[in-house]
């Protein structure tokens, strides 16, 4: 009986930090966040302090003790049975299938800007988005099946270009602050939030959800070079990096634009072409428009290839079809998984093009995705609270070793926000006009998809028991 043949591993310390860049940073996450003004650098903030350091905390230690291929899945299962382990791989691998449209229509609507500088609003041609982002998920598709050590520079390059997109809009927003002054006037007051503005409580659970992508990398464990150094290093280099993109981007925003006047999708580029155009350089609304693009195809390629791999693994397991977890024999990629995985956002993208605006499906995809996405969230949580009571696996994080009121209190903060996550992204946004139909569409979306998982899972259980 012939082997099946391994994954490569080929992703080393500067591959997973840009991958983290490129995988995390979402420009419209800087255009939600903005429309607060000075408020929105705290809840970046606040986020960062109360959500993503007990992520990164509790991502370190579950990848230190399984450094395995799977992550999520991999962590759940052991620590609650697989059942659980199931409902955690298949609401994150469904979350990110719902979420992967609003990422093609936004990169979609950002190329327009290259060739059309005059337009400052969303195109909404449904043929236009629906054929540039089928256009980018096949090439993405292919180019991974062809192999991790090729496809990893679609996150690479994506990663790049974000930190050149926004050190371009800082030195941009300098001259322009200099020559015209600001928007806004810096005022110590503005930058406390207005929790009981119940307008502004459901954009926290997006500034949370700015920060997904942490737990992405480990996913890939079986891919990755000396995964139990590089997996910690890479995360600390890359929130560090990634909380200073936000708050700046976030800072020349507020400065550049009038509140209220931010568009949700492409709000970094309304500042690019203001201050390009008035400082007589329209150019650099073009480049900007170019890099944009180029960043937000990467995040689709990071998360791409890092979401392939959930099915991958459950296949190997038979919860999903067998085939699932079949290699490439030459050139070593779960390609059964990946190509699945095309057809299924092809669908989604068919479906969210018809009938409806493209930032109306942006807006109800992006709190369907937030929903289930934290769902695995807080069994990671709770996954860190019980493999440390056990001593599960190999050595953990030494900073957690025999602390037990810090483990308490990271679980405690990562369940809260993840809850309150969860709560706010079920609420309306301010401009949707029917919020009842919108409740319907999220909510019965989400438990809908949640259902669907349990055939798959239950009808293994039946093949099980009869065997």
């Amino acid at each position: 009986m012939t082997s099946q043949p391994s994954l490569e591993r080929s992703l080393t310390l500067r591959d997973l930090v840009l991958q983290n860049i490129a995988g995390i940073v979402g420009f419209s996450t800087l255009a939600l966040s903005s429309q607060f003004g000075w408020a929105s650098l705290t809840l970046i903030v606040l986020g960062f302090v109360l959500f993503v350091v007990p992520a990164i905390i509790m991502v370190m230690d579950l990848s230190l003790r399984m450094p395995s291929e799977g992550g999520l899945y991999l962590w759940t299962k052991t620590a609650f049975g697989e059942k659980h382990g199931f409902v955690a791989a298949w609401s994150y691998w469904v979350s990110n299938l719902v979420w992967f449209p609003s990422v093609l229509f936004a990169a979609a609507s950002l190329a327009t800007y290259i060739f059309l500088p005059q337009t400052n609003t969303v195109k909404d041609e449904s043929t236009y988005t629906l054929v540039f982002s089928l256009c980018v998920l096949w090439s993405s598709v292919l180019l991974n099946i062809w192999g991790l050590r090729r496809s990893k520079w679609i996150q690479n390059i994506g990663g790049i270009a974000v930190w050149i997109t926004i050190l371009f809009l800082v030195v941009l927003g300098l001259f322009y602050v200099g020559q015209f002054g600001h928007t806004i006037q810096i005022d110590p007051a503005a930058f406390i939030p207005d929790f009981t503005d119940f307008s502004v409580l459901p954009f926290f659970a997006a500034i949370t959800f700015a920060w997904a992508g942490i737990e992405l990398t480990p996913v890939m464990s079986g891919e990755i070079i000396q995964p139990k150094k590089t997996i910690p290093k890479a995360l600390f280099i890359a929130a560090i990096i990634i909380l200073t993109i936000y708050l700046l981007g976030s800072a020349i925003l507020v400065l550049s634009i009038p509140a209220g006047e931010i568009d949700l999708i492409t709000g970094l580029q309304q500042a690019y072409f203001l201050m390009s155009s008035r400082l007589g350089i329209p150019w650099m609304g073009k480049v900007g428009a170019g890099l944009m693009t180029i960043s937000t195809i990467g995040l689709f390629g990071a998360w791409l290839t890092g979401n392939a791999r959930i099915p991958f693994v459950i296949g190997l397991d038979n919860y999903l079809p067998k085939s699932l977890g079949k290699i490439h024999p030459k050139w070593k990629s779960p390609y059964i998984s990946l190509l699945s995985q095309g057809v299924l956002i092809s669908f989604l993208l068919v479906i969210a093009s018809a009938g409806t605006s493209v930032k109306d499906a942006f807006v109800t995809l992006t709190e369907m995705s937030i929903i289930l996405f934290f769902i695995p969230f807080i069994y990671m949580f709770l996954a860190l609270y019980r493999h440390n009571k056990r001593g599960s696996g190999e050595a953990g994080l030494p900073l957690l070793k025999g602390r037990k009121k810090l483990i308490n209190c990271i679980v405690i903060s990562g369940l809260v926000l993840t809850g309150l996550s969860i709560v706010l992204a079920t609420l309306p946004p301010g401009q949707i006009e029917q919020p009842s139909i919108y409740l319907l569409k999220v909510v019965g979306g989400c438990l809908f998809l949640i259902l669907a998982g349990f055939v798959f899972y239950f009808r293994k259980q039946a093949r099980a028991s009869d065997d």
